[in-house]
Parts: structure tokens; C-alpha cells; sequence
């Protein structure tokens, strides 16, 4: 009896380790299928298998750890986005296939931010506002990748979205880099003065490395020279610096 129970009890173990070994066998197949449909442009084909089962929306289909929605999100595929945040948000219980990261942490909305598709970025976010509160590996959200990146129509959306005080919270990433310091950074001047604008007291705010945005529009060589495009800047930039600084003495 002992040997028959054991018998049974490794059948069923078996039984169980081959159902899923052909489950993860049938999600390779589908992966393997919507990447190279989706390769070959073949959206249409896309929505097909993903109103089949939902759940390939949420699936990994590129070395980098992509979803469909990402690749048609990075091939600003406008409509086809679309089609596909439809099918995710007319599911009840699947919004959160909209949040799917990838292998650097980064949601579609990262990646339309990034690449500055803002049709998109307004798509998603009416699906969903709390992505722009997502974060990547680096602690950055969409709204720093907007500054980072210097797409200021998509920042002062997204920003108009979470309001000044979620727009505080957002304002950092892990080195303590705020959005001003990264603008600066990539020399985006027109954005960092709607910034400093709204965002006044992040003219003070030092990073990790105990530099503030005056330190960093320091280390740009055409930032004093006179008659410069940056001068005006470095100006406005002091004005607040020297503004903080009496207001707490």
C-alpha cells in the first residue's frame, strides 16, 4: 500500500511538472509569436493573439525584456498603442499590464516619454495617471525623463497631471539629481526656466555629490562668456540662489 501511495504520489508530481513544463512551453510559442509578428509590423495579426488571451499582453517578448506594448510604444505606433492600451483597459482586473516594466525598469509610459511621443504619453496616462509615478532602476519616473530628455511639452503635461506637490515627490531620482539638475545637464534652458518657474526652491537642492544647479551650469564652458545664451540663466539661476539663502539667514 505504502509503495502504491508513493507510486501515486510520484505520478502526480510528474503529471504536474509536465503540465508545466508544457505551459511554459505554449508561453514560449506565444512570445516567440508575437515577436516576430510584431517585427514583421503585423499589428492587426497582434491584436488578434492578444484578444485571444489577455494575459500575452503582460508577456516579455524581446531580449530586453520588452512587452508588445513597449515595441509598439518605441515604434511610435500611435494607433496600434492604442488598440492595445484598449484591450488591457477594457479588462477588468488588467490595468496593471500597463505598468509592466522591462529588463532597465522602464513602463511604456517611460519609453514614450523618452522618446517624446506625446500622443501616446496622453493616452496612457488617461488610462492610468499614477505611471507617471513609476520609477526605473535609476529612481527615475517619467516626468524626470521628460526633463532628462528635455521634451518639455510632455513635462509641463505630465507635471499639469500630478500637480506641484506629487511634482516635489517625482523631483528626485536615486544619486539625489533633481529634474532642474538633469535639464541644466543636457543644456534644455528653456525648460529649466519653466522649472525654476514652479519649482523655485530646487535651485538650492544638492545631489549626492553636494552640487546644486549653479555647480552644474558652472561646468558648462559656454555658460558665462558674455552675451551668451546661458547668461541670462545663470543669472535667474543666482537671483533664486541668492533669494533662498536670505530668506533662512
Amino acid at each position: 500500500m505504502l509503495a502504491l501511495a508513493e507510486n501515486r504520489r510520484e505520478g502526480k508530481i510528474i503529471m504536474a511538472t509536465t503540465s508545466n513544463e508544457i505551459e511554459k512551453e505554449k508561453n514560449s510559442s506565444s512570445n516567440n509569436n508575437l515577436f516576430t509578428i510584431a517585427m514583421k509590423v503585423e499589428w492587426k495579426a497582434v491584436e488578434n493573439l492578444c484578444k485571444e488571451d489577455i494575459r500575452r499582453l503582460k508577456q516579455k517578448i524581446t531580449k530586453s525584456g520588452a512587452t508588445a506594448l513597449h515595441v509598439a510604444v518605441g515604434e511610435n505606433q500611435i494607433y496600434n498603442a492604442k488598440k492595445l492600451v484598449q484591450l488591457i483597459t477594457q479588462e477588468q482586473g488588467c490595468k496593471e499590464y500597463l505598468a509592466v516594466q522591462n529588463d532597465a525598469s522602464y513602463t511604456p509610459l517611460h519609453v514614450a516619454t523618452s522618446t517624446g511621443s506625446e500622443v501616446i504619453c496622453r493616452l496612457m496616462v488617461k488610462a492610468d495617471p499614477s505611471l507617471i509615478g513609476s520609477r526605473n532602476k535609476k529612481g527615475e519616473n517619467p516626468l524626470f525623463l521628460a526633463a532628462l530628455h528635455g521634451k518639455a511639452r510632455i513635462f509641463m503635461y505630465l507635471d499639469s497631471v500630478c500637480g506641484a506637490s506629487y511634482g516635489h515627490s517625482y523631483a528626485r531620482r536615486k544619486d539625489g539629481d533633481t529634474f532642474l539638475h538633469a535639464t541644466i545637464a543636457g543644456e534644455h534652458m528653456d525648460l529649466a526656466y519653466q522649472i525654476i518657474d514652479k519649482y523655485g526652491k530646487l535651485v538650492g537642492a544638492v545631489n549626492e555629490k553636494g552640487y546644486t544647479t549653479l555647480h552644474i551650469l558652472a561646468t558648462k564652458p559656454t555658460a558665462f562668456p558674455s552675451g551668451n545664451k546661458f547668461g541670462w540663466l545663470n543669472r535667474y539661476i543666482y537671483h533664486f540662489f541668492q533669494f533662498q539663502h536670505n530668506t533662512l539667514i
